[in-house]
């Protein structure tokens, strides 16, 4: 556990590089301490309502070992880590699928997670 939790940090320079020079990015969001919503809720309009689909994704083992180890919730798991998820887009609905084309051209693992509503 020990070793895969000190691995260095990730850059997201390549994708968001990616990304933002082909589609209109409404915000980006860097999931750290804090979790998904505890990061994403700073970059979205409060009159918004953040909806991620939990199951759309497996996270990396190691979540589930930290959560069996500490004997954590997963509503806790979910406010303190990233649980695999370490950048997060908000596009529109329409570019979506292209963006996801785009990144996996590029062999850059990604989900679509949820939506914005009002």
């Amino acid at each position: 556990m020990a070793k895969e939790l000190l691995k260095v940090h990730r850059s997201y320079l390549k994708e968001i590089k990616l990304v933002t020079s082909r589609f209109r990015v409404h915000s980006i969001s860097h999931i750290t301490g804090g979790g998904i919503l505890g990061n994403t809720k700073r970059v979205v309009p409060k009159n918004l309502k953040i909806n991620i689909n939990w199951n759309s994704w497996k996270p990396n083992p190691v979540f589930s070992l930290i959560q069996r180890t500490g004997n954590i919730s997963s509503a806790e798991m979910r406010k303190v880590f990233n649980m695999g998820i370490g950048l997060i887009f908000i596009v529109s609905r329409k570019d979506a699928a292209k963006i996801q084309e785009q990144l996996k051209k590029h062999k850059i693992k990604n989900y679509i997670i949820g939506e914005i509503t009002e």
